[in-house]
C-alpha cells in the first residue's frame, strides 16, 4: 500500500475531501488526528503552538543522544512538518556561540528538510535555504571548513530556485567570505573580494543589516591579515552606523573588531572606549563568552595606559572563565597577553607560574590534537618556559611569542623560529 505525503494529506485535510486511504492506513490516520488536534487546540494562538511544539520536540528527543537527533527526526514521519523544522532552527541560532550543540541541531534540521524532500512534501524552499546557511555556519564555527563550503553550495543551489535567488546568492557570498577567514584556510584576498561584491548587491536589495554585516567580514579579514589600521579604516564607520540604529549584538560585535585593532596599534584610549561599549552590548545581547572576550581587551587596554596593577584582577576574570568553557587557544593568548603586560610594568615580574601553566595547557593540547598550528604554538610556549625558568625572559620576547602564536592562530600554520636578535637566542 502506498501512501501519500504528508503535505498530499494535509491538502486533502484542509479541502474538506473524503479520504478512504485513513481507513486503510493506521500511521496515516494518527498523523493526520493529531494534525486536527493541534490544528483544533492552537488555531490563532500561535505562542501556544509554538510552546506545544517545543514540548513536543523536547519529548522526542529526551532520551535520544544528540548525534542521533537527525536520524531520529528523519526516521519519524509523524515529525516531517515545517513548523519542525523551524523550532529546531530557531534552536540553533540560539546556539551559535555553542558550536557543538549547534552542529547537532542543524544537522537534524537538514537531515529532516532531505527526508520531507525525498517524500514530496519539502519546507518552504526559503526555509530550507535558511536552514543550509546556519548548518554551514556551524560547520565553520567547528572548523569543518570543508564541509562548510560544501554546504554552502547546496544553499546556493537552493537559492537558484527562488524568486529572490540573487539576494540569497549575495548572502552565500558573505558566509562564504567569512569562512575563506578562518585560519585553516587562510585565503583573505577572496574573502575580501567576496565581501564587497556581497554587501553591493545586498544594498541593492536594501538588506542594510547584511551589507553592514558583508563590510564587516572585510574588516575581519584585514584584520586576521595583520592590517589593523587598514582594517579600523572600514570597521569604525560600521560601528558609528550601529550606534545610530541602537545597541544591538552586531553593533558589539563592531566596537569589540574595533577595539582589538585600536590596541594592536597603539592606541589605547581609544580601544578602552570602543572595549567598554563591545562589553555593555554583550552584556545585554550577548552571553559571558563575548562579555569576557571584550573585557580582556579592556585589561589589554588599561595596561598599554600603565595602569597594569588595575587591570590584574580583569586579566584573572577574563582568563577563568574562558577555561571553564575549554576555549583553550583563546585561554592561551589570554594568558601570553598577560605574561607580556606584567614584564613590561615590571621588568623583574615573577611569572614563572604563569608561563609553566600555560605551557602545560598548550604542550597537552598539542599531543592530544595533532594540527601542526598547535605542535607550533606548543615549541613556542616551551621555548617561552625554558627562558623562565632560567630567569631570562624579556617583555620583548614575551611579545614576540604571543605575536607568533596570535598570527599562527589566524593563518595556515607555519613552524616556530626563535628570534635572532641579540640577547633572545638560546
Amino acid at each position: 500500500m502506498s501512501c501519500p505525503s504528508r503535505g498530499e494529506l494535509l491538502d486533502l485535510v484542509l479541502t474538506g475531501e473524503d479520504i478512504p486511504h485513513l481507513e486503510e492506513c493506521e500511521d496515516c490516520a494518527e498523523y493526520v488526528e493529531k494534525y486536527l488536534i493541534i490544528d483544533d487546540a492552537f488555531g490563532g494562538r500561535p505562542e501556544e503552538f509554538r510552546l506545544a511544539v517545543r514540548e513536543l520536540i523536547d519529548e522526542t528527543l529526551e532520551d535520544v543522544p544528540p548525534k542521533d537527533w537527525a536520524a531520529e527526526l528523519a526516521r519519524d514521519r509523524e515529525l516531517h512538518h515545517a513548523f519542525i523544522v523551524e523550532e529546531l532552527q530557531r534552536r540553533a541560532i540560539a546556539a551559535r556561540e555553542n558550536p557543538s550543540i549547534g552542529l547537532d541541531l542543524t544537522a537534524a534540521a537538514v537531515a529532516l528538510c532531505d527526508a520531507m524532500e525525498s517524500e514530496g512534501s519539502p519546507p518552504p524552499g526559503q526555509l530550507f535555504f535558511d536552514v543550509l546557511k546556519e548548518r554551514a555556519m556551524m560547520l565553520r564555527a567547528a572548523n569543518e571548513l570543508d564541509a562548510a563550503i560544501e554546504t554552502l553550495a547546496r544553499a546556493s543551489a537552493k537559492a537558484s530556485e527562488l524568486e529572490n535567488r540573487e539576494q540569497l546568492d549575495a548572502v552565500v557570498s558573505l558566509c562564504t567570505a567569512v569562512t575563506f577567514s578562518a585560519a585553516d584556510l587562510g585565503r583573505f584576498d577572496e574573502a575580501i573580494a567576496m565581501a564587497e561584491r556581497a554587501e553591493g548587491v545586498l544594498q541593492q536589495y536594501g538588506d542594510e543589516r547584511r551589507a553592514l554585516m558583508a563590510r564587516q567580514a572585510k574588516a575581519y579579514a584585514l584584520m586576521e591579515q595583520q592590517r589593523h589600521s587598514a582594517a579600523l579604516a572600514v570597521a569604525l564607520p560600521i560601528a558609528e552606523t550601529h550606534d545610530a540604529i541602537g545597541p544591538s549584538f552586531d553593533s558589539a560585535t563592531a566596537h569589540h573588531l574595533v577595539a582589538h585593532c585600536y590596541a594592536k596599534i597603539g592606541k589605547y584610549d581609544e580601544a578602552l572606549g570602543h572595549a567598554l561599549i563591545a562589553e555593555f552590548g554583550f552584556e545585554k545581547f550577548g552571553n559571558e563568552q563575548t562579555k569576557v572576550r571584550a573585557s580582556h581587551v579592556v585589561a589589554r587596554a588599561m595596561a598599554g595606559l600603565g595602569r597594569f596593577e588595575e587591570a590584574r584582577e580583569l586579566f584573572e576574570q577574563t582568563a577563568e572563565v574562558i577555561f571553564r568553557a575549554r576555549l583553550f587557544d583563546v585561554w592561551t593568548l589570554m594568558r601570553l597577553e598577560y605574561i607580556a603586560a606584567a614584564l613590561h610594568h615590571d621588568a623583574e615580574a615573577d611569572v614563572r607560574a604563569e608561563v609553566e601553566g600555560v605551557a602545560r595547557v598548550c604542550l597537552t593540547l598539542g599531543d592530544e590534537n595533532s594540527t601542526l598550528r598547535r605542535q607550533y604554538a606548543a615549541d613556542a610556549l616551551d621555548y617561552l618556559r625554558r627562558l623562565a625558568l632560567r630567569d631570562e625572559l624579556t617583555a620583548e620576547v614575551a611579545d614576540y611569542v604571543r605575536d607568533f602564536v596570535e598570527l599562527n592562530a589566524s593563518r595556515p600554520a607555519l613552524p616556530f623560529r626563535p628570534p635572532e636578535s641579540r640577547g633572545f637566542t638560546m
